[in-house]
């Protein structure tokens, strides 16, 4: 979570829970991404979401890759064990992003996805 500009992003937890919510409804999932014991990731064109990763460089030695990613904002997100407790952003909320309208945006991508066989 280093080599950037820290900036802390607890604006974001609510929004994050109702993500993961929408992903764990539409996958039929029974841990949500957000949880510290799971494993996997939510990937479509809007956003990518991803469990934590906790391998301190094991698997990522330039670090792991961001938990959140939104990219019409250029915005990524990272936390540590649980959504809520240690959450760092590489910008601070981007200037002008309505975070409830992206939220939207994210629960409207899971709701189009559909499983590949």
């Amino acid at each position: 979570m280093a080599g950037f500009d820290q900036h802390e992003a607890f604006w974001a937890t609510e929004g994050l829970f109702v993500i993961a919510d929408a992903i764990v409804a539409q996958r039929g999932d029974e841990m949500s991404l957000v949880n510290k014991d799971a494993r996997g990731e939510f990937a479509c064109p809007t956003f990518t979401m991803r469990a934590y990763c906790g391998c301190e460089g094991a698997q990522h030695p330039v670090g792991c890759p961001p938990n959140f990613e939104f990219p019409a904002a250029g915005f990524e997100l990272w936390w540590e064990r649980l959504v809520g407790v240690h959450q760092i952003a590489n910008r601070e909320k981007p200037p002008g992003m309505r975070w409830e309208l992206a939220v939207a945006d994210c629960i409207r991508a899971v709701g189009e996805w559909r499983a590949t066989p």
